[in-house]
């Protein structure tokens, strides 16, 4: 088992007996911007993040991400994850969620200047820490590791989003 996914779980288990119920309110939505580090490549990232609460308990999560290029290498990353939010009992604004989901990823590749493209279906596992900063305004850490074959990427990312 690779380190970033120890660290994952490590986390899960941690901070997971103590949390109580969530903060995030039904149909309640965000969008806003990340900024992070990529594994595969050893670079950083930008991307754009939507929420959707279907309940107080279940968030969906599409996000657009780009690793930037170095080493020859870059992609885009399509993210469509389902967050399970929990609040902490003190204090009440912080909230704890694992996260799980599926990933699309196409890497460019530059080989003696030539470009290849790989394109990959795999799938998401992490979890974050988000911190209400008002009702309208919240921002989060997370870390995800990507299960693909021979492109598996972990991301640590910072985002802000505004809730509406």
């Amino acid at each position: 088992m690779s380190r970033s996914i120890r660290l994952i779980a490590l986390i899960i288990l941690a901070l997971a007996p103590t949390v109580c119920s969530s903060q995030t309110l039904a149909k309640e939505k965000s969008l806003g911007v990340t900024a992070g580090y990529a594994s595969q490549n050893r670079s950083g990232m930008a991307g754009l993040a939507f929420e959707y609460a279907f309940s107080r308990h279940v968030v969906i999560a599409p996000s657009v991400d780009i690793i930037f290029a170095h080493y020859g290498r870059s992609a885009g990353l399509f993210n469509l994850d389902l967050k399970v939010p929990l609040a902490f009992s003190s204090p009440k604004n912080l909230e704890f969620y694992p996260l799980a989901g599926v990933n699309m990823n196409s890497w460019q590749y530059k080989n003696d200047g030539n470009k290849e493209t790989s394109n990959r279906l795999g799938f998401n596992l992490g979890a974050g820490l988000q911190w209400r900063i008002s009702g309208s305004l919240k921002i989060y850490l997370q870390a995800r590791h990507t299960f693909v074959r021979s492109t598996a990427n972990t991301t640590i990312e910072a985002g802000i989003s505004r809730v509406f």
